[in-house]
């Protein structure tokens, strides 16, 4: 079933919504590099008020996506084709890096709270197998599903308590949410997965193993990179 797409649901804010479908479009090529783009044609495009896309604009320029020109308007930033699999490799660094101050400075209540994460993601996973779940109830649990894994890298990134770093891996909120969702869109198996490699992470974390955690962390990121838009692969071969 294809969940995200370029239309609005409710489980997500509108404004991250925006920002997700607009960072997919120029990923993709689908908003080519040095075009001029209006607030009033994406929200016309997405039906949905000027406010959200407003906000999703400033936020993607913040990140360098877009930038203003005078008497042009918003316009899109033109990317080296690779641009999206080095902005992996960088997040895979950071992370990992992130993971490996967590195993010193972890706490008692944040294990739990990651603990609590990972159980509630294993209850989704074992709902997204009957086959009775609606085409709705499935969104929902997918959405529900995105929000727990990015809570549980965020928990990770915090835990390091590193604020410079945290900050770092914040700045780069966008484009993982876009790597997040394609990871989203793959197969039930691959989700499983991606929660045995988290259960594996927070072990190595609890054991205050920070080798294992950095090596870890940085495998199950880079594992992202199939889901890089062919465009930005160049001539890479998997």
């Amino acid at each position: 079933m294809e969940v995200f797409e370029k239309t609005i649901i409710n489980q997500i804010s509108i404004r991250e919504q925006v920002e997700n479908i607009l960072l997919n479009m120029i990923l993709n090529g689908e908003l080519k590099g040095d075009e001029p783009i209006s607030v009033r044609q994406i929200a016309a495009l997405l039906n949905v008020s000027a406010t959200p896309v407003k906000e999703a604009f400033r936020t993607l320029e913040s990140e360098g996506f877009l930038y203003t020109q005078p008497r042009k308007g918003t316009v899109v930033c033109s990317f080296p084709e690779d641009m999206a699999k080095q902005i992996v490799y960088i997040r895979s660094y950071l992370e990992s890096v992130a993971a490996r101050f967590a195993a010193e400075h972890i706490t008692a209540e944040e294990i739990r709270d990651a603990r609590a994460m990972l159980k509630k993601a294993n209850e989704l996973l074992k709902e997204q197998a009957d086959p009775r779940l609606s085409e709705e109830a499935y969104k929902k649990n997918l959405t529900d599903l995105y929000n727990i894994n990015t809570d549980f890298h965020l928990l990770i990134s915090r835990a390091a308590k590193n604020d410079y770093l945290f900050r770092i891996i914040i700045a780069l909120r966008s484009i993982q949410n876009y790597f997040r969702i394609k990871f989203l869109e793959g197969t039930l198996d691959s989700r499983i997965n991606s929660c045995i490699e988290h259960e594996n992470i927070l072990n190595a974390i609890e054991k205050r193993d920070g080798d294992k955690a950095e090596e870890l962390v940085k495998q199950h990121l880079l594992a992202i990179l199939r889901f890089v838009p062919e465009t930005s692969q160049g001539q890479e071969t998997e």
